[in-house]
Parts: structure tokens; C-alpha cells; sequence
């Protein structure tokens, strides 16, 4: 069937959509293994509209109708509208099963310090986390980073430097203020019309364009439900510089966010990542290794910025300063580096000619003498 723009509102009026298009991924999700790549199933072309799509897995005709509801759910997403402090762009509104995924990125952020420099920078380039299809930043206060970006407030984001305990980190036990920013996620739906849910560092380098490629080879850019593991030199293998999920694992995080606050014993000194991870896992979301998702030097044991971006990785981490967040960002993505503009030369002089003043004889005149009488 072709799903024209006439028949999405005629097949699933907006007011429907969400509805509809839950009990399709709910369908669709079990027909999908966790924890490895899509199996190989039969494929046949099929069109929507004047689109020509990739090949979808014959799986049934509900899958079908997938698509269709997914696009009438995103169909008043594009644009760049502000909500609930989210940022919108681009047409990701117009995604379907076999095109590359949407990312809605987000960030915490603190003030007056590198954190704010470099994701005021980030929204100046339109790199990071202003590439993704949509975005939220949050903070302490409410911030305007730019013309079109107001950052969400959490309060108060102080924070103990380790924790005690043997799950214990050795850097930020913050999982108080995560937790306040998962929850408006989960309050404001902002997420829910994009596909894989990224949650980065500040001084974290994200590019968007090689995750999504990534996450299309890995054969999840259609619906599953898990989350990426990626560092292996961690104990749980999740490390906060990049938190990747998936939209449907993230809706199941979400739904036992009050129950993990419970029942987990993070106030002994667990970092937000762990939470996150064994919320999930509590949650029965599966998971896959990636270990090639991020070039992390916290994670792989040196503590120091990569020494160079080769391009290939989805995210490069620790760069906490603008000007090295920026160069790793160009290399990244195969940019040049900005020209420099030449120095001026100062002119160059030439000593003017001195020219002889011309003298004229002074004309004497003969004194007169009066003879003595």
C-alpha cells in the first residue's frame, strides 16, 4: 500500500497516532532479537508516497502499517520549533523503518565554567549536539546559549567528587541530578519522536551523521529495544561520555524510573551511568557490546584527550577546551583547518631623495666712510 500524505491522516489522525503506532512497535519489537543484529528475513521494495524506501522485512502486513503510523506520529515534528525546551531541525518527522535513525541529544551542563563554553560553541557551529534532530540541554538556571536555545532548569547540580561502596565511582556521584533530568523526559514526551535517545558529556565530541551510520550498519535502525555497551574497562561496560538507547528501551527505563529510584542502592556513590545501566538491565532491557562506538581516553585508561580524531568513531572524548573540542570535531568529520588570515605586511618605505637647499650669496654692500675732519 502507498501511505500518501491524504491517507496518513485518513488511516491515523494524529490524536491516534501515539496510540496506534505503540501497538505496532509492541508487534513489531518481538519479531526482532535483543541482543545482536536483525536475522536475515526475505526483503521486498516498498513505497510510500513519491518515497522510495529500502527494503523492509516481509515480517507481516501489521509491520506495514508500522511505517504508516510512524509517519503520521512524526508528521508535526520537522521544523525548528522549540518544545519543552527541546530543539527541533531538520525533517526527521519524515523517517521510516530502512532509513538512517533519528537522535535526540541531551546534555547536563554547568555553569560558568568550559562545560558552558563548549556547548555554547557546539550550538554556534551546528555541531555535536546541534547536529542531532533534536536536542535539550539542561543546567542549573535557565540559560539562552543562543537565538533559538534555552536550556532547561534542574536546580541545584552540586555534586560529591567518589563515592564509597564497591560499585562506588571514582568520579561524580550525581545520579540525584540525572534523575530529575530523566524524569522531565519522561514527563514532556520530548524524546518520543525520535528513534535512538543520546545522552553525551559536555565535553564529549558527538557526531551525529557517524552514529547514525553506525547504528544502520549495526542493523538497528529499525525498532528494537536495548541499549550500547561501550568501554570495556569499566566492571558494567557503560560509560557516561556517551549513553546510547534506543527509544523503545527508553521508554521501558523510563516506566521503572520511580521503581529503580527504590529499590537500587545508588546513594552509596553511584555515578550516573550505573544507575542508568542497572535500571535498564532491572528493567529487563537487553543489551550489545560496541566497543567501537567511542574513542574515549578516560575510558581506555590513559585520562587524556585522544591524541588525534581519525575519522570512523560515532564520539571522541575528553576535549575541555573549545579550541581542541573544535579540531577534533573538523578532523572528525574530514574538514579542513580554518585558514588563518595572512599577517599584514607593513608597506615598504622608501627614504625620500634629500634634495641640496639651494643657497644664494648674500650681496654685500660697501660700508660708506666719512673722511675725518
Amino acid at each position: 500500500p502507498r501511505c500518501s500524505s491524504a491517507r496518513r491522516q485518513e488511516a491515523a489522525p494524529p490524536a491516534r497516532a501515539g496510540a496506534m503506532r505503540g501497538m505496532a512497535e509492541e508487534h513489531f519489537a518481538g519479531l526482532l532479537p535483543v541482543d545482536g543484529a536483525p536475522e536475515e528475513r526475505p526483503a521486498r521494495a516498498m513505497t510510500f508516497g513519491r518515497r522510495a524506501h529500502r527494503p523492509l522485512w516481509a515480517v507481516s502486513g501489521f509491520a506495514a502499517l508500522y511505517v504508516c503510523v510512524v509517519q503520521v506520529a512524526r508528521w508535526s515534528g520537522a521544523g525548528s520549533a522549540s518544545e519543552n525546551g527541546s530543539t527541533l531541525r531538520g525533517s526527521s518527522a519524515e523517517y521510516s523503518v530502512g532509513e538512517q535513525p533519528s537522535l535526540f541529544c541531551w546534555c547536563v551542563m554547568r555553569e560558568n565554567g568550559y562545560e558552558q563554553d563548549l556547548v555554547e560553541k557546539q550550538y554556534h557551529m551546528r555541531a555535536g549536539i546541534a547536529a542531532c534532530d533534536g536536542s535539550i540541554v539542561f543546567s542549573a538556571n535557565s540559560l539562552r546559549l543562543g537565538p533559538s536555545v534555552q536550556t532547561v532548569a534542574l536546580g541545584d547540580l552540586s555534586s560529591t567528587l567518589g563515592g564509597r561502596g564497591p560499585l562506588a565511582t571514582a568520579s561524580w556521584v550525581n545520579t540525584e541530578n540525572f534523575y530529575r533530568a530523566w524524569a522531565h523526559l519522561r514527563d514532556t514526551q520530548a524524546y518520543r519522536r525520535f528513534d535512538w535517545v543520546v545522552k553525551v558529556d559536555p565535553d564529549t565530541v558527538l557526531v551525529p551523521s557517524a552514529l547514525r551510520q553506525h547504528l544502520v550498519s549495526r542493523g538497528f535502525n529499525a525498532p528494537v529495544s536495548l541499549y550500547l555497551m561501550n568501554c570495556p574497562n569499566v566492571p558494567n561496560g557503560f560509560y557516561g561520555s556517551i549513553e546510547a538507547i534506543s527509544r523503545m528501551a527508553a521508554d521501558r527505563l523510563l516506566q521503572s524510573l520511580e521503581q529503580c529510584r527504590h529499590t537500587l542502592p545508588y546513594a552509596d556513590g553511584w555515578g550516573e551511568d550505573l544507575f542508568c545501566q542497572k535500571c535498564m538491565d532491572l528493567a529487563g532491557i537487553g543489551h550489545v557490546v560496541d566497543w567501537e562506538l567511542v574513542l574515549d581516553g578516560t575510558c581506555h585508561g590513559t585520562g587524556k584527550q585522544p591524541e588525534a580524531c581519525e575519522p570512523g568513531r560515532s564520539a571522541y572524548h575528553p576535549f575541555k577546551s573549545v579550541d581542541a573540542w573544535a579540531q577534533c570535531w573538523r578532523q572528525a568529520m574530514n574538514q579542513p583547518p580554518p585558514t588563518q588570515p595572512a599577517p599584514a605586511q607593513p608597506l615598504p618605505t622608501q627614504p625620500m631623495p634629500t634634495q641640496p637647499v639651494p643657497t644664494q650669496p648674500v650681496p654685500t654692500q660697501p660700508v660708506p666712510t666719512q673722511p675725518v675732519p
